[in-house]
Order: C-alpha cells, then sequence, then structure tokens
C-alpha cells in the first residue's frame, strides 16, 4: 500500500506545526510490516516555550501510557524526513531558521531518530537573560535509546568594547557552556559584565 501527501498540514508534537510533502509505503503481513519512504518538510515553526536547562533528561523513544497501546506492534520504520531550511524555532529560548536530514527507524512503538538538524547563522538566542547572535549551530542524534542530540552552537554579543562568545556543547543532559571575549578576560569578569555592565575589577572601583 502507498500513501502520497502533498502539503499536508500536521501539528505534531506539541508546540510543533508542520507541512509536509512526501510518499511511503507499508508492505508486509499483519504479524509484521514495514513503513518506508522519504518525507520532505516544507515548513515548520516550532513555538512552545521552553528553557535549556529544563531539557534536561529529557527524551524517550518509547510512547507514555495510552498513546503506545493504540499503535500496532511490529511495524518497522526506515522513513527519511528532510528540510533544505523554512524549518523556524520561535520562542523565548531562540529565534532560528533550520534544514535537517534525518532518519527515523525502530519499530513504530518504540522509534529510532537518527541524522542532523544544522541552524542558520543570525538567528537570536536568550540564555540566561542574555540575548546572543548565533554563528552556527547542529544538532545530531545518535542516541538510539532515546532522543538526546549532541549540540554545538556558537553565539556572540557585544557589551561595551567586549565581544563575548558562547559555546555550547554536549548532550542535553551533559553539557558545557563556556565564555570567551575579546578583549580576554576572565569568565568570572565575563559573568559579571554580562550581569552588571561592568567587570569585577570596574566594580571594585566604583
Amino acid at each position: 500500500m502507498r500513501a502520497t501527501g502533498t502539503r499536508v498540514r500536521l501539528t505534531y508534537p506539541e508546540g510543533f506545526t508542520g507541512i509536509y510533502s512526501g510518499e511511503l509505503a507499508l508492505q508486509g503481513t499483519a504479524e509484521q510490516s514495514r513503513l518506508s519512504g522519504e518525507v520532505r518538510l516544507v515548513r515548520g515553526v516550532y513555538s512552545k516555550d521552553i528553557e535549556l536547562t529544563s531539557l534536561l533528561g529529557f527524551g524517550s523513544r518509547e510512547y507514555a501510557g495510552t498513546d503506545a497501546e493504540l499503535l500496532p506492534e511490529n511495524v518497522f520504520l526506515e522513513v527519511g524526513l528532510v528540510s533544505h531550511g523554512n524549518v523556524w524555532m520561535r520562542n523565548k529560548l531562540v529565534q532560528v531558521e533550520a534544514r535537517l536530514d534525518l532518519h527515523v527507524g525502530g519499530e513504530l512503538v518504540q522509534p529510532e531518530l537518527t541524522g542532523r538538524i544544522e541552524l542558520f547563522e543570525d538567528g537570536k538566542l536568550t540564555f540566561r537573560d542574555v540575548d546572543y547572535r548565533i554563528l552556527r549551530g547542529s544538532l545530531e542524534f545518535m542516541d538510539l535509546e532515546r532522543i538526546n542530540p549532541y549540540l554545538e552552537l556558537t553565539a556572540e554579543t557585544d557589551v561595551e568594547e567586549y565581544n563575548i562568545t558562547l559555546h555550547l556543547e554536549g548532550t542535553l543532559d551533559d553539557f558545557e557552556y563556556p565564555l570567551t571575549s575579546a578583549p580576554s578576560l576572565s569568565e568570572q569578569d565575563i559573568i559579571s559584565l554580562l550581569l552588571t555592565g561592568q567587570t569585577l575589577t570596574e566594580l571594585g572601583k566604583s
């Protein structure tokens, strides 16, 4: 059985609305089948407000409770999900466009997500009440047990004569976010500058 869709609108997961085109094929028997094909995300917007720190420990490859009970077992997945752009995240945390090349495998009741999402330059990230310009960023999905991508993101902001760079790197449950500046300052001075507009030395003189 084959199904073709053109500009189909779907709101899933919560907070994300997408328009999709593509072709899927379901082959097999009632005991075991495979769903395969490629879906193109023509346009998408994720608008649900989140905090970066609230994502710690997030992600599961199983559906919860009654959701899983409604899905048939032994339906295996081989589906590509691609987009060359026009996919947006617009909320209090970030405003940025992205492109993606993802693969959905595993079973329908326990899907496995792999692939890459790449962020476009010049988006905006708000981290700890500071606005940054996104220079580059990506999420690599490699964990087959749960949705826990490896994040790499570099963003910058300017305070007085200082250019401050934030580098986020790691998985959502274990990431680091060092700060550097030009001209060079200690991380304590950078934090003081971001919070008060002055370095620790300048605060000591005032």
